[in-house]
């Protein structure tokens, strides 16, 4: 389902680098902490990989200052 899911925003994307176009927006912000917990499952890699420009997506939104600062702890 996940890799459905990930096709699917790909999908409404569009060929902006952010979710919603080309500019950083609400939709990339409400959707970084459910990647961020993405990130933790052993699957992560394989199902990114299937999903390039989410992958880099990702890669932008992760490396941004504000998601350093507020990285969750799972336990």
């Amino acid at each position: 389902r996940a890799a459905a899911c990930l096709a699917a925003l790909a999908d409404l994307m569009g060929e902006g680098p952010w979710l919603a176009g080309s500019a950083l927006s609400l939709a990339d912000l409400h959707a970084a902490p459910m990647f961020a917990c993405l990130a933790t499952a052993p699957e992560n890699r394989t199902l990114l990989a299937g999903a390039p420009r989410i992958q880099a997506w990702w890669e932008r939104t992760a490396a941004r200052p504000s998601m350093g600062r507020t990285k969750p702890s799972f336990g």
